[in-house]
């Protein structure tokens, strides 16, 4: 029997009101074809369009928390992701640019309004209405698949768009989501489904036999992809995206670079040109959060670059021997919650602070005018003190009572 595709839309619907998580065929699908040619597989990757998530999507519609699926409020949310990573990679086959266009749209709805302090989505799988985010804070939190996915999105969108925003959300979710969803005091490096965010919240983690959730898959492998989207390059600009301790190889060019840096402990990174030679820019990625102007030393001399897109461009012949110095300014300060006046999280530079004291309150009160004296940094680590409780990087945070998100009272 063969089926139109008005038939299998009805039924890939039906399958996508809750929880149907068929993963990625249709970026699997779409990348056959990109490897093979062969328009088939083209073809039957957009069988698996899912209308109802994609056209409000195209028209900037933000559905994704606004319905009601079997008597449960909110679209399934990691069910989503697989659709529009495989929704851009179809635009890479066919260029039709509604693909691209509903994909962006998704990630810029996700971003800013359905998202965590951690850069984690979602409460028991589910998106709720855009803006909900202090109402709606419990132990199941941010699935951290959903995270690995948006990641994922990041990198793939940055290619067709190469701005900071994309890379100032993979820095937040990756250092304050996937960092911390890893357990290092394990044996066998047990990862999380969920990360907790209510007062009080205790991350919990996998075991050897008895923990089988898509995140537990995705959980491994979040933590062999350090080095994915530090770099990118087309044939004239390099793009330094994150501040990473890592080696280049940019083997068209013949060159190595090194990145040499205690980030985000210390507000700098050095980058050694080793091996190569030739004329390119260097576009050095100006994070959202600095505390002030980024500054740039090309051999110890202070250079200033054009600004384009969130990224600092630096054009000059480069020889091995070559080092810039890159110094990121940090400061202590607040990201409120769209929902709740005065109900916040804490961050210094790029990092979640939590508190981690026996004192669980969620009433904090700060000098918002400078945080530096009611948060006092306690030498090299990142660790603070305020209120006779201890604030740390939130990915240090392991098998013990937190809070991140509080009630800021000013004093």
């Amino acid at each position: 029997m063969v089926y139109s595709r008005d038939e299998l839309q009805a039924a890939w619907n039906r399958m996508n009101w809750n929880s149907g998580e068929y993963g990625g065929l249709n970026e699997s699908l779409a990348e056959l074809c990109k490897i093979t040619g062969d328009s088939i597989y083209l073809e039957t990757a957009e069988y698996f369009d899912h209308d109802f998530l994609f056209e409000p999507l195209k028209m900037g519609i933000d559905s994704l928390g606004g319905i009601t699926v079997e008597g449960r409020d909110g679209m399934h949310a990691n069910t989503q992701f697989p659709k529009i990573l495989g929704a851009v990679e179809i635009f890479e086959c066919n260029h039709d640019s509604s693909y691209y266009l509903l994909s962006t749209h998704f990630f810029n709805m996700v971003v800013l309004d359905h998202s965590y302090a951690t850069g984690g989505n979602s409460i028991g799988e589910r998106f709720k209405h855009a803006g909900e985010i202090g109402e709606w804070l419990g132990d199941n939190t941010t699935e951290t698949c959903n995270t690995y996915n948006m990641l994922k999105l990041a990198g793939k969108l940055f290619k067709h768009d190469p701005s900071s925003f994309y890379m100032d959300f993979y820095e937040r979710g990756l250092y304050n989501h996937i960092l911390g969803s890893q357990d290092p005091g394990s044996e066998h490096n047990h990862v999380t489904y969920f990360v907790p965010l209510r007062k009080g919240g205790v991350k919990t983690y996998t075991d050897d036999y008895n923990s089988f959730y898509c995140c537990h898959a995705t959980g491994m492998e979040n933590h062999v992809k350090y080095g994915s989207d530090i770099y990118y390059h087309n044939q004239e600009r390099l793009y330094i995206n994150l501040f990473i301790p890592s080696v280049l190889s940019w083997k068209e060019k013949n060159l190595v670079i090194r990145q040499e840096t205690g980030f985000p402990k210390e507000d700098k990174t050095i980058l050694s040109i080793e091996e190569g030679k030739g004329r390119f820019e260097m576009a050095i990625r100006e994070p959202a959060w600095l505390a002030g102007e980024m500054e740039i030393l090309v051999n110890g001399k202070p250079v200033n670059g054009e600004k384009k897109n969130g990224y600092i461009l630096i054009e000059k012949k480069w020889a091995p021997g070559d080092k810039i110095e890159v110094r990121l300014p940090m400061e202590l300060w607040i990201e409120y919650t769209p929902d709740i006046p005065g109900f916040g999280a804490v961050f210094y530079g790029p990092v979640l602070l939590a508190a981690t004291s026996n004192d669980l309150s969620d009433t904090l009160t700060v000098d918002a005018t400078n945080l530096d004296q009611s948060l006092v940094r306690n030498g090299p680590e990142l660790e603070f003190s305020a209120e006779n409780r201890m604030f740390k990087a939130f990915y240090d945070v392991h098998h013990e009572p937190y809070t991140i998100y509080f009630h800021l009272k000013e004093q």
